[in-house]
């Protein structure tokens, strides 16, 4: 047996005794240490990545989309009122970058469901949950009948 073939085989016998974190290669420093999210001010928060402003705090529940639609529209927050549902997306966006400790001073914590889509076909209510797996977490959508609102809106600044 050669000595690559004694590596690949040592690996896979670490991997299955041990599980993925035996394997798992941690870097000693990492590449952007800059948190994503920061801190605004009156309870918002500031993607420094994509220059969406988030709500740091969510709303009552709701159990229809009109009603949390009417609410974001109708929030007058740090002196903005142009707030809107996330889509799917940006929310998914958002879970992975308090996840992943990026959130800086931001207060904002992402507990509960909450309603996504400026549209009523785009419409979904619920949370992305996680579970651990080699390489990362796996994210899913777990649908809820009522939810919450974190209203989001462009940031005019570039990011």
């Amino acid at each position: 047996m050669n000595n690559r073939s004694t590596k690949v085989i040592c690996c896979f016998l670490l991997i299955c005794l041990t599980g993925c974190q035996a394997a798992s290669v941690k870097p000693t420093a990492q590449l952007n240490r800059q948190p994503r999210l920061i801190d605004y001010g009156h309870s918002i928060c500031l993607d420094t990545v994509n220059g969406l402003m988030w709500q740091a705090a969510k709303s009552e529940t709701f159990t229809t989309w009109q009603q949390a639609k009417q609410f974001a529209e109708q929030l007058d927050a740090a002196g903005f009122d142009d707030w809107r549902l996330p889509t799917y997306d940006e929310l998914y966006i958002l879970r992975r970058t308090l996840d992943r400790k990026k959130h800086g001073n931001c207060p904002m914590k992402l507990k509960g469901s909450f309603w996504t889509g400026n549209t009523e076909k785009e419409a979904r209510v619920g949370f992305w949950d996680s579970e651990p797996l080699c390489g990362g977490p796996s994210y899913f959508f777990i649908k809820q009948a009522a939810g919450s609102v974190i209203a989001v809106r462009l940031s005019e600044a570039p990011p």
